[in-house]
């Protein structure tokens, strides 16, 4: 059966941190922060190429380990795993205390299946005492994350549970929670997190998206309709929703 004959349910991992340091005054570091700011409009242009010359061009200025950060990102969104692992390795050797870098080297590892690996990153972040309690609660969602993909779905509710104990404006380990309640087929817990999402982030597509999956099941088809709409309505380059509503057409349809 092919990805067109699924329902596709959404996670929130935790998104590559910035971690970008604007705090300096002198005419070099402004000089820096303005390449950044022009590396960072190309790469939201998905102009990656010329995303990562300016970048080039501030660590010619100074080899600045938040520069080296942003690298990675861009390296990753490129395709280029490996390039993006060493930037991110480069800019955490830099500054141990800069912890942005190191999560993102979990998160890139996360991303590429090499789970047990990431997991060695995100444990060894939480024994680190200069962490912040933002960036912990992204360590525990994103443990969470991994935990669920791994089958260990009772460890991962603890670790999402944590993660919204921590900042409870953070609404990624409520979606995930959301859904894996609804993998285990309790759908009274799963709207719950769902709705919650929504009352953090009303404009939260994947939350729409996985309430239309939920209305799929109860047999709300009405429902479901309207959930996919929004979830497309709010963010477009998830093809999953667009997927998931042409799979309720076809089911309506019998074709399914």
């Amino acid at each position: 059966m092919s990805n067109k004959d699924k329902l596709i349910i959404e996670f929130m991992r935790s998104e590559f941190r910035l971690g970008a340091r604007f705090n300096h005054n002198t005419s070099q570091d402004c000089q820096i922060n303005k390449l950044i700011e022009l590396a960072i409009s190309y790469y939201l242009k998905e102009c990656d190429d010329e995303a990562i010359g300016y970048l080039k061009k501030a660590l010619k200025i100074c080899k600045r380990e938040d520069i080296y950060n942003i690298m990675g990102i861009v390296y990753f969104f490129s395709g280029k795993y490996t390039k993006s692992y060493r930037a991110f390795q480069t800019a955490f050797k830099a500054d141990c205390s800069y912890l942005e870098p190191y999560y993102n080297i979990g998160a890139l590892l996360s991303r590429i299946d090499r789970l047990d690996f990431a997991i060695r990153i995100f444990d060894s972040l939480l024994e680190h005492s200069m962490i912040s309690k933002m960036l912990l609660a992204e360590v525990y969602n994103a443990r969470g994350w991994v935990y669920c993909n791994k089958g260990e779905e009772q460890k991962s509710i603890k670790l999402f549970e944590v993660a919204m104990l921590l900042n409870k404006h953070f609404v990624c380990p409520c979606v995930n929670l959301g859904n894996v309640y609804l993998y285990k087929s309790n759908l009274k817990k799963a709207k719950k997190h769902y709705k919650k999402a929504l009352e953090i982030d009303e404009s939260c597509a994947v939350a729409y998206n996985n309430l239309g999956i939920l209305a799929m099941q109860e047999k709300d088809f009405e429902k479901a309709k309207n959930c996919f709409d929004k979830a497309i309505s709010l963010e477009t380059s998830y093809h999953s929703f667009e997927n998931n509503k042409k799979f309720l057409n076809k089911y309506k349809q019998g074709a399914i």
